[in-house]
């Protein structure tokens, strides 16, 4: 006895050959699509139907949906493939997209038919080497993105995914070079790569790596922290003021990465307090001068920056 689905499939393919020579026309939208991993897409055929509801849609010549005079079928199953019956037009729901899901969907009514081609974007990777850099060496920064599609000579210029590289707002670098990983199921890798030389100012910006296609329009993209190391400079003092009252807190602040550590020294007294705040306490009443002392290591070798406070402490506020 024969299984349903090949049932299914003789009879249609028996309508097809004796469909009569009627022409059916097949109107597919869009053409040319570009979704991301984890997502869906929509594709819509329209038919004109002749005495017998008959149609398919496939994927990479695969039937993934059957309709047979109005009987449906799913032959690689539901979690994947969903199809939505509005009028003559039926759309194609392709569900958690993956790499390999990239290719050629054809919409076949009769003897016509039309194509709908697919890529697929994955997530960007963004490597930094060495992740931490000091100021001013130079570090090699590697975008690389995977995609699925079609074989490559069925995807046209400008829906070929492209790449960039920004630090901030300022293009980096678009010069891609693809390698093709697995031809079978027709998976792809871009990548691209620049040598940057850091700076303190760099530090904490962010590097975007951003993959898409032109047409459609989609762009994807992830995102690093630039983390440069740099000694500890800039040092200050807050509030900035000649005469403070026992209460009050002074403030020590110095830039650097790693954040610097620190204590303070009375110069002549020879008490030490360690953290970047100094309270100010009756102890102190009347002149006074205090150092701070901010360092960082970097790489097992400590950096420092001193600055001086003279002031004159009076009575509390209250």
């Amino acid at each position: 006895m024969m299984k349903p689905f090949k049932i299914i499939l003789a009879h249609f393919l028996s309508i097809i050959f004796i469909a009569n020579v009627h022409s059916h026309s097949v109107n597919i939208h869009p053409k040319r699509s570009t979704g991301i991993v984890g997502g869906e897409v929509y594709i819509n055929c329209e038919v004109e139907f002749g005495p017998n509801n008959e149609m398919t849609w496939d994927f990479n010549n695969v039937f993934v949906y059957i309709n047979s005079g109005g009987e449906e079928y799913y032959p690689q199953g539901t979690s994947k493939y969903s199809v939505k019956i509005t009028g003559l037009n039926f759309t194609l729901t392709v569900k958690d997209l993956r790499l390999e899901d990239g290719g050629e969907y054809m919409c076949t009514s009769f003897t016509s038919e039309a194509a709908s081609f697919l890529v697929v974007l994955d997530t960007p990777s963004i490597t930094i080497n060495p992740s931490a850099p000091v100021d001013g060496e130079t570090t090699k920064v590697t975008c690389e993105a995977g995609f699925g599609g079609p074989k490559k000579d069925l995807i046209l210029p400008d829906h070929y995914p492209n790449m960039k590289m920004y630090l901030k707002d300022s293009l980096l670098n678009n010069m891609v070079t693809a390698n093709d990983t697995s031809d079978a199921k027709k998976h792809y890798i871009i990548s691209m790569t620049k040598d940057l030389t850091v700076h303190a100012r760099m530090n904490a910006r962010d590097i975007t790596c951003e993959i898409g296609t032109a047409e459609p329009s989609l762009k994807h993209s992830s995102v690093a922290i630039l983390n440069v190391l740099y000694s500890v400079r800039d040092i200050y003092i807050t509030p900035d003021q000649e005469r403070y009252k026992v209460g009050d807190t002074i403030t020590c602040i110095a830039d650097g990465n790693p954040a610097a550590v620190y204590e303070w020294k009375e110069v002549q007294g020879g008490t030490t307090m360690y953290g970047k705040w100094l309270k100010i306490t009756e102890s102190m009443i009347g002149e006074n001068k205090w150092e701070c002392v901010a360092r960082n290591n970097i790489n097992e070798e400590w950096f420092e920056k001193r600055r001086q406070r003279s002031f004159v402490t009076g009575e509390s506020h209250n």
